[in-house]
């Protein structure tokens, strides 16, 4: 093993990364990417202000995940939002 600055590298130094282009190429195969967006990013692509997107958030009736202390969307639920907020016309 190769030793950096006298310290032994991390287990997960040494073992595939979970990080880089392979991982990535991996994800898309999968079809596991996808684009996370933030409050902001979110209701641009909805049309409507910051506090809507909050709301939906408190009311939990869109998914989101916490990244840390941030809440962040997947592109593709934002998507399903406005998909399943369609009315066919009568006519």
């Amino acid at each position: 093993m190769a030793r950096i600055h006298g310290r032994r590298p991390s287990p997960v130094a040494t073992r595939g990364s979970t990080f880089g282009p392979e991982s990535r190429l991996n994800e898309e195969r999968c079809g596991l990417m996808d684009r996370l967006l933030s409050i902001v990013e979110a209701s641009e692509v909805l049309g409507t202000g910051e506090r809507f997107v909050r709301r939906l958030v408190a009311e939990r009736r869109i998914p989101y995940h916490h990244v840390g202390k941030y809440v962040r969307f997947r592109l593709s639920d934002v998507e399903a939002f406005v998909s399943a907020g369609r009315v066919e016309a009568l006519r």
